[in-house]
């Protein structure tokens, strides 16, 4: 079976070379055209899909008179495919919410610095945005 083509459009290629110029070993944009190529069809066999606070979320947003119409179809597409790829929001963790967690563990017996609390939160911040979080296949597909 023939491998699916794929249009890479210029402007998502312009994006990619001014991200990563090289002009010794790809000089003509080879090589960034075919790391792009890669991830569209990646995209293609396994696009995003919302989950249900996202759909919940898209339906709120002011995009149509009716949800029945084209136009308002098109517009929550073209809403979800704008924020299918966002980072997930992080909770805003207050320099008193840091606090109370310390008097908390305090209060269990463990000794440990509010300081210490904001690096526990900010090492498990940054180990949960690594996770490939929010990807989900179409059934079947993996």
């Amino acid at each position: 079976m023939a491998e699916k083509k794929i249009v890479v459009p210029d402007g998502m290629l312009k994006m990619a070379r001014r991200a990563y110029p090289d002009p010794v070993f790809d000089p003509e944009g080879y090589f960034t055209r075919q790391i792009v190529e890669a991830a569209l069809r990646w995209q293609s066999q396994y696009p995003p899909l919302p989950t249900e606070e996202q759909l919940r979320d898209i339906r709120r947003r002011p995009i149509g008179a009716t949800w029945g119409d084209d136009e308002s179809l098109r517009a929550t597409l073209v809403e979800w495919m704008r924020h299918a790829y966002d980072a997930p929001q992080e909770p805003e963790v207050s320099e008193n919410d840091i606090c109370e967690i310390g008097a908390v563990l305090r209060d269990g017996g463990i000794r440990i610095s509010n300081a210490e609390v904001g690096e526990i939160l900010k090492a498990s911040r940054e180990r949960h945005s690594s996770s490939p979080g929010g990807y989900q296949p179409i059934k079947g597909t993996s």
